[in-house]
């Protein structure tokens, strides 16, 4: 696979630029929360509860995050998007249905709400090539990804709605970030300064 250097643009990544740009110029977000599907301002409930981003998990991930407990620390891999940074508190949530992008029109997921996890950015590295990892990188990852192998399967899985438009050799030459998360709260009902109501 062809090496990830910087000041060049591969194949897919343009795709990829213009599906962020997108994504984050349109400044809602879909939650349901005691059964009802709001659509909210993401710097109002970034805001409310006192997180700098929202981490969203397909069911089969969050099937192992959810037992994670208060101190533990896990590695969580993504297609290169996030803007991280050490010390950042996330919530990390389940998605109810997750979106969809075709290149053109984006449809977000429903992100149930009811129970999050809190967690600290412990470690964020961005943008590396599948064959700059070592086993050494998956010894906080969770589930069964625990090789090269089957990072790119669960990456492929994540991103085939959501990057519809991209061949699965596209989503793999985009490269992939890796935040370690340590966890501050396990799974509970989100504290918030301003009560959102169905």
């Amino acid at each position: 696979m062809k090496r990830l250097t910087s000041g060049h643009e591969l194949p897919g990544e343009r795709h990829w630029r213009i599906k962020m740009k997108q994504k984050y110029s349109s400044i809602t977000i879909r939650l349901k929360i005691r059964g009802c599907v709001l659509t909210e301002s993401i710097a109002d409930v970034l805001k409310d509860y006192g997180v700098d981003h929202i981490i969203k998990f397909h069911d089969q991930d969050f099937f192992f995050v959810k037992k994670l407990r208060r101190g533990d620390v896990f590695d969580h891999f993504t297609i290169p998007s996030c803007n991280h940074k050490k010390g950042d508190v996330c919530a990390l949530a389940r998605m109810e249905k997750p979106g969809c992008f075709d290149g053109k029109k984006e449809v977000k997921p429903i992100i149930d709400f009811n129970k999050v996890i809190i967690a600290e950015c412990a470690q964020f590295k961005k943008k590396r090539a599948y064959d700059e990892l070592s086993g050494s990188d998956y010894k906080h990852s969770i589930g069964s990804i625990k090789s090269t192998i089957q990072l790119k399967k669960a990456i492929v899985r994540r991103y085939r709605k959501s990057l519809a438009n991209l061949t699965d050799k596209e989503k793999l030459t985009l490269g992939v970030s890796t935040t370690r998360f340590k966890v501050l709260a396990p799974l509970s009902a989100p504290s918030k300064k301003r009560q959102i109501c169905c």
